[in-house]
């Protein structure tokens, strides 16, 4: 059974190769490098999201915190949007959105939820087994901790738009990479 390699991979190859040469008859590394540049060119918001992607897979945190910066800039702009004209709590600054972000960056590399090691079930005391008829307390049965406990309470909505924005954007650049290359 042979497997393909998906256009993700195939990025996160191109982005640490050392080869930059152009072959004109087969697909190379650099039109991995070429193609993400034509689905970030003027969509600054897609570039990082794959500098995202590249942390999250190569699971390294080397540019995490440039990282967490611009995705603390999202966020904060997207608090400054849903608050508007709405007399609500004060809109975080950018050092602590940036850090809202970091968190959320560290909960996309590691979401699985301490309690229950991703399980979704409590084990039954003293014995190696899963109590499959009850469900975690912490994470309801979802195997991941809850992002929103990552912050305060009134910030909750907040970082979940974040990670599902991050999300999409990754979702969004890939596409937009595969219809390049095809």
């Amino acid at each position: 059974m042979s497997e393909r390699v998906g256009i993700q991979e195939r990025y996160l190859r191109a982005a640490q190769t050392s080869d930059l040469s152009v072959n004109l008859i087969a697909p190379s590394d650099v039109d991995q490098l070429i193609a993400a540049g034509f689905a970030t060119a003027g969509r600054p918001r897609r570039a990082i999201a794959l500098r995202l992607h590249r942390v999250l897979s190569t699971g390294r945190l080397s540019g995490a915190r440039d990282l967490s910066w611009d995705l603390g800039a999202m966020l904060r702009s997207q608090m400054i949007r849903s608050r508007k004209g709405l007399k609500v709590g004060r809109v975080p600054n950018l050092a602590e959105t940036a850090r809202m972000s970091m968190l959320v960056i560290k909960w996309l590399r590691h979401p699985t939820c301490p309690s229950c090691h991703g399980r979704g079930h409590p084990t039954i005391p003293n014995t190696p087994h899963l109590d499959e008829s009850r469900l975690c307390g912490e994470c309801h049965g979802t195997g991941k901790r809850p992002v929103e406990r990552l912050v305060r309470t009134e910030y909750a909505d907040d970082v979940r738009w974040l990670v599902g924005e991050v999300e999409l954007l990754v979702q969004q650049t890939f596409d937009a990479m595969r219809r390049i290359n095809s």
